[in-house]
Order: structure tokens, then C-alpha cells, then sequence
């Protein structure tokens, strides 16, 4: 799949260096393949709060909206072609 060779090759400059070196994609799942599913190292801290929870402080929660958003951009094509088909 195209999308996830774009996430692969781009993903330290999709997610920063930070959580690249603690993560990695893996691929595209979900119904309308919407979802990212990503492996992430437990051991490590991630800016946003927690891999299973979100952060109490507002700032922290941004930073994985500013990951999402950064994903969609990287494989827009795919996120456009689905609006298109509904």
C-alpha cells in the first residue's frame, strides 16, 4: 500500500524525532481503513500523556492532535479520496 510506504519512509518527519525512535507504523486497519495502527515502545513516556490515556494538561493532549493532523497530511490523497467516495 502506497499510504503506509509514504508513513514508513516520512514517519520521523510525520511524528518528530522524539517518537520516532519509539515507534514505528505498522498499518492502515479499520473499516474504512481510517485507523493507523502504530507500535509504540511501553517502556517510553510519550508527549501526549500516556499510549492508553490522555493527559490532564491541555498543552500535552495538542501534541497528539498536532499528530493526527500531521499523519493526515502525509497521506492526504488517501484522506481525500475517501471524502470523495461517501
Amino acid at each position: 500500500m502506497k499510504y503506509m510506504e509514504a508513513l514508513t519512509s516520512q514517519w520521523e518527519k510525520i511524528v518528530g524525532e522524539e517518537l520516532a525512535e519509539v515507534t514505528k507504523p505498522l498499518s492502515i486497519t479499520g473499516d474504512k481503513a481510517r485507523r493507523l495502527l502504530v507500535q509504540a515502545d511501553k517502556s517510553a513516556a510519550p508527549p501526549c500523556g500516556g499510549w492508553t490515556c490522555r493527559s490532564e494538561q491541555e498543552v500535552r493532549r495538542r501534541t497528539f492532535n498536532e499528530f493526527r493532523a500531521s499523519t493526515n497530511r502525509a497521506i492526504a490523497p488517501h484522506m481525500e479520496r475517501q471524502t470523495t467516495d461517501l
